[in-house]
């Protein structure tokens, strides 16, 4: 009877020596970061943002192969490359490392001056270069959006946006003879200041200068979304005409 019970006590430790532990699914890599790219596209340029965020909760510790952190590359309609942002630009062959803390997000910001690309729709695509996010592979984490260039506005000119956080400084011309110019702050939800007539500087051109101060309270301001200048003028009738929205500012 000894004999029996020690060999069924030797089998039983065998086989449990082999079989290895199961435990809870992990939540892959990817759903602890989130990643994600939106892009202003004018008829002369295109800002690009980018944003990585830890989902998780715990410190994130994101190794990177090289110097680069991420890529961006932008197609036409028919799918044709019409910029990569790795083919401008050099990177040292080191390790990175970054570190994100729980609940925080880094935003990167990139702008292509002067692109000279037709008005049309375009697809931007995004993909962050981590190999390696703690002890896990990184794997692909990448975002797409597409986007419209604009044709060349007939009346506002070479709008340029300074400011964060609620204080903006908006330059730029508008080449129109009608006084009826004005303006709104809004952001797709509500709208944080009203309809404004557009002050132009006096002179003896067509296109007019102007310089606008912008303020919105910081209650006010949306917690997800774009913050969104309109810039426009009223005909005859009353109608809103050659409107112009440019972003003020991306929240995430």
């Amino acid at each position: 009877m000894r004999k029996i019970y020690l060999t069924f006590l030797l089998i039983f430790l065998f086989i449990s020596t082999q079989i290895a532990p199961i435990y809870g699914k992990e939540n892959t890599v990817a759903d602890k970061v989130s990643f994600f790219i939106d892009a202003n596209a004018t008829p002369k340029k295109i800002t690009f943002e980018i944003v990585l965020r830890n989902e998780s909760d715990a410190l994130l510790n994101i190794e990177f192969p090289t110097s680069q952190i991420y890529d961006i590359v932008l197609k036409d309609k028919d799918g044709k490359e019409v910029f990569h942002l790795s083919e401008e630009k050099s990177y040292a062959q080191v390790l990175k490392h970054v570190q994100l803390d729980l609940g925080k997000a880094i935003r990167w910001e990139e702008t292509l001056e002067s692109h000279g690309l037709p008005e049309g729709e375009y697809e931007v695509y995004a993909e962050l270069k981590a190999k390696r996010i703690n002890t896990h592979e990184a794997g692909a984490i990448t975002d797409k959006k597409r986007i419209q260039i604009p044709p060349d506005h007939p009346v506002f000119k070479n709008v340029q946006v300074r400011g964060e956080k609620g204080s903006y400084q908006v330059e730029g011309k508008a080449c129109t003879t009608n006084e009826n110019t004005f303006y709104t702050v809004e952001d797709g939800h509500n709208q944080q200041i009203g309809e404004t007539k557009l002050r132009l500087q006096n002179g003896p051109s067509e296109c007019k200068s102007f310089v606008l101060q912008v303020s919105v309270p910081v209650n006010e301001l949306p917690q997800n979304g774009s913050l969104i200048l309109n810039l426009y003028e009223r005909d005859q009738e009353g109608n809103i005409i050659h409107n112009y929205p440019s972003i003020l500012e991306i929240f995430y």
